[in-house]
């Protein structure tokens, strides 16, 4: 829940007028196993037939490459995925899906710009986006919002970036919805990125934003800088 209104939750969501769809993975502990996440990235590929899409993966675990060939597969069917770095302190590369090469993997950042303590580095880091004491909705009512931090509320900023591009231009491959998120982030201004990671913050400026999902005539308003 938390995840998903950082995504495009009304109050506090990054892209407000899209359309949410949880796909459940993992059990009500927060613990899976890689079928179960691979058959997820399975359904969202049949369930996004025809139309733009965004994967948001806020989780992880040890290096596999059945899922990360499977979120590979699932970009080249033309769904964009946003993946979380990892909270080990340790290179990103060693994790996955955060080492998928056709993801855009997600390091976190803090209120000051710097890299989260707990957060993965390296080269397969893409971007970072805050994930420090990150405030969104969650479970137990319609008003609750819990305040907490990792690289799962890291990604999640930068997968509602790229719905709003893509519910702009339907027509944008995933790797030029990556290409635009990485072009239009902030250069040099991560403190301590950690080693082999790229020096980019996410930053979303003056994107024509579509508010409405149900939007038939295609017009959008320029809502300014995020």
């Amino acid at each position: 829940t938390h995840v998903a209104g950082t995504v495009g939750g009304a109050t506090y969501g990054v892209a407000k007028g899209v359309n949410l769809v949880g796909v459940k993975v993992l059990d009500c502990n927060g613990s899976g196993t890689t079928s179960t996440v691979i058959a997820g990235i399975e359904w969202a590929q049949n369930d996004c037939r025809g139309r733009a899409c965004v994967a948001n993966m806020s989780l992880g675990g040890s290096r596999s490459d059945s899922l990360d060939d499977a979120v590979n597969e699932a970009v080249a069917f033309n769904i964009t995925f946003a993946v979380s770095a990892g909270n080990s302190n340790a290179d990103a590369c060693n994790y996955s899906p955060a080492a998928a090469t056709e993801a855009i993997t997600v390091g976190s950042t803090t209120i000051t710009d710097a890299r989260s303590s707990f957060s993965n580095y390296g080269s397969c880091v893409d971007v970072f986006a805050p994930g420090s004491s990150i405030t969104a909705a969650w479970i137990g009512s319609d008003t609750s919002t819990r305040t907490i931090s990792g690289t799962s509320m890291a990604s999640p900023h930068v997968a509602g970036i790229a719905a709003i591009y893509l519910g702009n231009d339907s027509t944008l491959t995933p790797d030029q919805v990556s290409t635009k998120i990485t072009e239009s982030a902030t250069s040099g201004v991560v403190g301590n990125p950690g080693t082999s990671s790229p020096n980019l913050l996410a930053y979303l400026f003056d994107e024509p934003y579509c508010a409405s999902a149900d939007n038939d005539d295609n017009t959008c308003s320029l809502e300014g800088s995020r």
